[in-house]
């Protein structure tokens, strides 16, 4: 359960850097504690 949750985390953060759109706070804070780096270098390109 805990890796499907992790593989759709990791999604959500490519369809973010993809398409930004407004997440839930907690959410969001979830994807920059466990994906931040990543996210921001998906961000910038």
């Amino acid at each position: 359960i805990n890796k499907k949750g992790d593989q759709m985390y990791a999604l959500l953060a490519i369809c973010i850097a993809l398409c930004p759109t407004r997440l839930d706070e907690n959410i969001h804070a979830h994807l920059r504690e466990k994906y931040g780096e990543q996210l921001s270098k998906m961000q910038r390109g």
